[in-house]
Protein backbone atom coordinates (compact mmCIF):
# COMPACT_ATOMS: atom_id res chain seq x y z
CA UNK A 1 0.00 0.00 0.00
CA UNK A 2 2.82 2.39 0.89
CA UNK A 3 4.60 1.74 -2.43
CA UNK A 4 1.35 2.33 -4.30
CA UNK A 5 0.89 5.74 -2.69
CA UNK A 6 4.49 6.75 -3.36
CA UNK A 7 4.21 5.65 -6.99
CA UNK A 8 0.89 7.45 -7.38
CA UNK A 9 2.31 10.72 -6.06
CA UNK A 10 5.44 10.47 -8.19
CA UNK A 11 3.47 9.71 -11.37
CA UNK A 12 1.17 12.66 -10.73
CA UNK A 13 4.11 14.98 -10.15
CA UNK A 14 5.78 13.86 -13.36
CA UNK A 15 2.74 13.82 -15.67
CA UNK A 16 0.97 17.00 -14.55
CA UNK A 17 3.15 20.08 -14.89
CA UNK A 18 1.11 22.98 -13.48
CA UNK A 19 -2.37 23.64 -12.18
CA UNK A 20 -2.63 27.38 -13.01
CA UNK A 21 -4.70 27.77 -9.88
CA UNK A 22 -5.52 30.86 -7.87
CA UNK A 23 -4.99 30.98 -4.11
CA UNK A 24 -6.98 33.80 -2.57
CA UNK A 25 -6.01 35.53 0.71
CA UNK A 26 -8.77 33.67 2.57
CA UNK A 27 -7.09 30.36 1.81
CA UNK A 28 -3.74 31.69 2.96
CA UNK A 29 -5.25 32.87 6.26
CA UNK A 30 -6.69 29.40 6.86
CA UNK A 31 -3.23 27.89 6.36
CA UNK A 32 -1.77 30.40 8.83
CA UNK A 33 -4.49 29.56 11.36
CA UNK A 34 -3.80 25.85 11.01
CA UNK A 35 -0.08 26.41 11.58
CA UNK A 36 -0.75 28.57 14.66
CA UNK A 37 -3.18 25.94 15.98
CA UNK A 38 -0.64 23.16 15.50
CA UNK A 39 2.02 25.15 17.34
CA UNK A 40 -0.36 25.96 20.20
CA UNK A 41 -1.45 22.33 20.47
CA UNK A 42 2.17 21.17 20.47
CA UNK A 43 3.07 23.62 23.25
CA UNK A 44 0.04 22.61 25.36
CA UNK A 45 0.85 18.91 24.92
CA UNK A 46 4.50 19.43 25.86
CA UNK A 47 3.50 21.36 28.99
CA UNK A 48 1.18 18.54 30.06
CA UNK A 49 3.77 15.82 29.39
CA UNK A 50 6.54 17.81 31.08
CA UNK A 51 4.41 18.13 34.24
CA UNK A 52 3.78 14.36 34.26
CA UNK A 53 7.50 13.77 33.63
CA UNK A 54 8.46 16.00 36.59
CA UNK A 55 5.86 14.37 38.86
CA UNK A 56 7.08 10.88 37.98
CA UNK A 57 10.73 11.63 38.69
CA UNK A 58 9.95 13.57 41.84
CA UNK A 59 8.21 10.43 43.18
CA UNK A 60 11.05 8.16 42.05
CA UNK A 61 13.83 10.23 43.59
CA UNK A 62 11.91 11.41 46.65
CA UNK A 63 14.08 11.35 49.78
CA UNK A 64 12.75 9.23 52.60
CA UNK A 65 12.63 10.81 56.06
CA UNK A 66 13.55 8.58 58.99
Amino acid sequence: MKNFLINFVLINLILFSSARAYVDPGSASIVVQVIIGLIAGFIATMKLWWKKFEDFFSKVFKKKKN
